[in-house]
């Protein structure tokens, strides 16, 4: 099996103990290590004609040729599973308009895959934060999915930017939902309406702390550009 063909194995197969029996057949190959793991995709890479030899020069690229799309595909699976503080560093990287031209499927793909840890947040993030009034609608169903779990609501963060002035109403809504109430507070803060205020003057009394002070910070905020 060639070291590629490991790699992918290793990254796609989500039965425990065929996964356990791949990461073994690595380690047994010298392929033991998070270093190791980023090396051979970073291999994969220049092969491909992408010059990159660290983790600092790969988040550092301003956008990736289509043709490399199913490597990085593979890259965040991998290390998604066995080197997380890679992933965080290239998601934390397309979050901020950095990295451009990651497959927004596998960006999907950790999320719906890591809805309970801070992975998925960070995947959700970069979805939210990168996303076109084209997704609008797209984000907004994904945020009210429970199978995607508590990290969906790293998604009500583009809700402003997708929806402008009626989002507000909209973040209302999910404010509903415990699991969602702190997110949609924080994204209310961006948007300085009446809606905003009274919404986020509700969540002040709301019986979480996080929500209360995520809606006070927020409410600082809509106030003072209220005035402005």
């Amino acid at each position: 099996m060639k070291a590629s063909d490991l790699l992918e194995k290793l990254a796609r197969d989500t039965d425990y103990q065929s996964r356990m029996k791949a990461k073994e057949e690595a380690r047994q190959r010298g392929i033991e290590s998070d270093k190791q793991l980023l090396a051979l995709f970073l291999g994969r890479l220049r092969a491909s004609g992408i010059e990159v030899r660290s983790l600092e020069e790969l988040i550092a690229l301003q956008s990736i040729p289509p043709t490399t799309g199913e490597i990085f595909s593979e890259l965040l699976s991998a290390t998604s599973k066995y080197a997380r503080g890679y992933t965080e560093a290239i998601l934390r990287s397309v979050a901020a308009g950095k990295l451009k031209g990651i497959p927004r499927q596998s960006l999907w793909n950790l999320l719906r895959e890591n809805p309970d840890n801070s992975l998925g947040h960070s995947a959700a993030v970069a979805i939210a934060l990168t996303s076109s009034e084209a997704d609008a609608d797209v984000i907004a169903s994904a945020a009210s999915r429970r199978d995607l779990g508590p990290a969906r609501a790293s998604l009500l963060l583009g809700i402003p930017k997708l929806f402008g002035e009626p989002a507000a109403k909209m973040l209302g809504h999910f404010a509903d939902d415990p699991e969602l109430a702190a997110f949609a507070a924080e994204a209310l803060g961006v948007i300085p309406t009446h809606d905003s205020a009274r919404i986020l003057s509700e969540l002040s009394s709301y019986d979480d702390a996080w929500v209360r002070k995520k809606a006070r910070e927020s409410m600082r905020q809509v106030k003072r550009r209220l005035k402005q």
